[in-house]
């Protein structure tokens, strides 16, 4: 978890990097503004092709062992 951790924040920081700096008028980079940019992203991105959070966490779970798959009654 660790390492997922540190390459969140290193993709994290470069994603702020690219980021028009005009934006802000000078104002420095700030995690949380940097987050919420990256929630728009993403969920943007999981809209565009059709894919769902909730069910690739959930295979994901499954995959490494974390939980147990759910019989669909």
């Amino acid at each position: 978890m660790r390492r997922m951790v540190a390459q969140i924040a290193r993709c994290s920081i470069t994603a702020e990097a690219w980021r028009p700096a005009g934006r802000l008028a000078g104002a420095q980079p700030d995690l949380s503004d940097t987050f919420h940019f990256l929630y728009e992203e993403v969920e943007s991105y999981l809209e565009e092709k059709k894919l769902n959070f909730n069910e690739l966490v959930q295979k994901k779970r499954v995959l490494y062992s974390i939980e147990k798959e759910q019989a669909i009654a």
